[in-house]
């Protein structure tokens, strides 16, 4: 996957029909893994209601992971199976209107930037599923440059936080 060109509905088709694999720079998410309320299992296998502290660790937990590897894309809007995408959220893609549905581009940039230290430079933008139609549904692909530095996720709400390990590095001399 060319991950310096912006995909098109026609790419995330394509994935799907070929049965692409997620790799160490590629992965897919279901839309509702960036929904506030919906309800999904939780690593005990408890049924709970997604919060936005799900939501935030979720994402960091991910967007830091590639920051600290070789950069990639997360995909949000592909149902995979066996780590092989197999077809488009259309059901649960993001839509105008709704609270819950609302997640724009600049909203997880600002997440990510007030989340993960030090702020990363992300790229996210839209795909949507008919660009014709006055309201379309869409999809978001977030993709993450290779980190310069070791990132950290930042507790929720704090400016003391996590910080790199060349900070903590700087501060041990």
């Amino acid at each position: 996957m060319d991950s310096l060109r912006q995909l098109k509905i026609s790419d995330l088709q394509s994935m799907c029909d070929e049965r692409e694999s997620e790799s160490l720079r590629l992965e897919f998410k279901v839309c509702d893994e960036l929904k506030v309320g919906k309800e999904f299992h939780d690593r005990q296998g408890d049924l709970r209601t997604r919060q936005r502290d799900d939501v935030l660790a979720d994402l960091t937990k991910d967007v830091t992971a590639f920051l600290n590897a070789a950069g990639g894309t997360i995909i949000y809007g592909i149902r995979e199976s066996r780590s092989c995408a197999r077809s488009l959220d259309r059901q649960a893609a993001f839509r105008s209107g709704s609270k819950l549905d609302d997640i724009r581009p600049e909203k997880v940039i600002d997440w990510l930037r007030a989340h993960v230290s030090p702020p990363p430079e992300v790229s996210v933008y839209q795909v949507f599923v008919d660009p014709g139609d006055p309201s379309p549904p869409w999809y978001l692909v977030v993709h993450i440059p290779q980190g310069l530095v070791a990132t950290w996720p930042r507790t929720t709400g704090s400016t003391s936080g996590w910080e790199t390990l060349v900070d903590r590095w700087s501060n041990m001399r």
